[in-house]
């Protein structure tokens, strides 16, 4: 069943003081297709509940109109209107027990008894709470009790289900879950839903459509990927995950993009734009996670120096300057590092080697405490080495979670290609890789593949 909001204005009053008047719903207009999952998604005060309240009769607007299947509602009480609504407080009974909270609007609609039963025993199974009927809500975990809301508001089978930060009572874990849960419902059921949220992780996994509001106002409606790529105004590019600003002036305008001045560099903008012009003021959104390691300085590259660097498990988050700008970059890989560089790091120096061609090469180690820290040698038994002569405090002091491995490290005079190999790589480019030249360990002897472990893997530091 559609839902259309028309010009939806709603002001709050105090008749003692009518100067103190707050405008929460601002000229909202909106249209919900049948079948539909669309998220009212904003920071506290946006007016994204109010919104909610008034297309479910909870609260009249001051002007314009609510239609729901094309018949107007504006006016008429919520159990006219055929709409149900899921808390975030649950709300349900808790001198009921499962079944019978689930039951409870069926009987406030005069469904006959006999029915019942196998109505609520169906719904029970739907939701995954069948063997629970008897139970009191007490008894219940928290994603169990959210469950029983569910399915009493979608047993009484309304047009449109209503969703009030249903899931915000819950640990990340079970709001996580509780989420896929209820995407599969309303799916299944082909419900035509709208849901208030402030996550937008939430918003996100749920939403066919998200409608951004702030001060009453919709801000942008899109689907989730319009919504992150194509951000309408600062406000929504801020709002909606993290993200760097970078001023600049339009260089130039083409068929292929923008050419944009910025901190003394000119970067190179990919697709075309109608509203700004050359000499234009223009604002770069950057998404931290789009930002990379790069072998060297490109078209729209830039030479930055790491303040911070937050290892998250399945990402490493770093806090780079440049230019004078704190600039955040998101560096993830399968298992968590791409590469781990400590704070003071130079972008166009501090990870670069000396390609090794053969013996007695020096190289340079991140942290190490001197000049030639590592030297390629050959064992008493002919085989190749990693040499250390330095010790490692100030990567211990970068990287605590380490220590054990670079104290293990500073103790030995020398290590096998295998061992060297997979404590570089884990420090420095990322398991993946380790596996992949753990397997050559023992036949690293050779100069093409130990300029391309030496020159290419492992020198890096540049950003774009």
């Amino acid at each position: 069943m559609s839902v259309v909001l028309e010009n939806v204005r709603k002001v709050f009053t105090d008749p003692e003081r009518p100067d103190r008047a707050v405008t929460a719903v601002d000229g909202v207009s909106l249209a919900v297709k049948e079948g539909e999952l669309v998220t009212f998604l904003g920071p506290s005060g946006c007016g994204k509940t109010t919104a909610l309240r008034i297309i479910a009769g909870f609260e009249n607007p001051t002007s314009g109109r609510v239609l729901i299947g094309g018949q107007e509602v504006t006016h008429l009480p919520p159990h006219v209107r055929n709409t149900a609504m899921v808390f975030q407080s649950y709300a349900i009974f808790p001198h009921l027990s499962v079944a019978q909270n689930v039951a409870f609007g069926l009987e406030m609609r005069g469904i006959p008894k006999s029915e019942i039963p196998a109505k609520v025993q169906q719904m029970l199974e739907l939701v995954e709470l069948a063997g629970l009927e008897h139970r009191a809500p007490e008894q219940l975990s928290g994603g169990q009790q959210q469950r029983v809301a569910l399915a009493r508001a979608i047993i009484t089978e309304p047009r449109v289900l209503l969703f009030d930060e249903p899931l915000s009572n819950l640990d990340a874990k079970l709001r996580e879950q509780m989420r896929g849960e209820v995407r599969r419902l309303q799916q299944r059921l082909g419900i035509t839903s709208i849901y208030v949220t402030h996550d937008q992780a939430e918003a996100m996994a749920l939403s066919d459509r998200i409608v951004v509001m702030e001060a009453g106002r919709v801000q942008q409606e899109g689907s989730p990927l319009e919504i992150y790529a194509r951000p309408a105004n600062r406000f929504v590019a801020d709002f909606i995950g993290r993200v760097n600003f970078l001023e600049g002036r339009v260089a130039s305008v083409g068929p292929g993009g923008l050419r944009v001045d910025v901190g003394g560099r000119r970067l190179e903008v990919p697709g075309a734009s109608r509203r700004l012009a050359a000499g234009d003021a223009a604002t770069l959104v950057v998404r931290p996670e789009t930002i990379r390691l790069a072998p060297s300085v490109g078209a729209s590259s830039f030479i930055g120096t790491i303040r911070r660097a937050t290892y998250l498990g399945a990402t490493v988050e770093y806090e780079l300057e440049w230019n004078g700008t704190t600039i955040l970059a998101v560096i993830g890989s399968p298992l968590g590092i791409k590469r781990r560089l400590p704070p003071g790091t130079d972008g166009d120096q501090g990870e670069t080697m000396a390609k090794s061609k053969g013996e007695g090469s020096p190289l340079y180690l991140p942290g190490w405490d001197n000049e030639e820290h590592v030297r390629i040698v050959r064992g008493e038994n002919g085989e190749l080495l990693f040499r250390f002569t330095g010790t490692c405090a100030g990567c211990r002091e970068s990287f605590p979670d380490m220590e054990h491995t670079i104290q293990t490290i500073s103790q030995k005079t020398s290590m096998t290609i295998p061992e060297a190999t997979a404590f570089y790589l884990g420090f420095t480019v990322g398991v993946d890789s380790v596996r992949r030249y753990h397997r050559l360990g023992d036949f690293l002897d050779d100069d093409e593949i130990l300029d391309d472990f030496f020159g290419g893997k492992a020198a890096a530091g540049r950003f774009h």
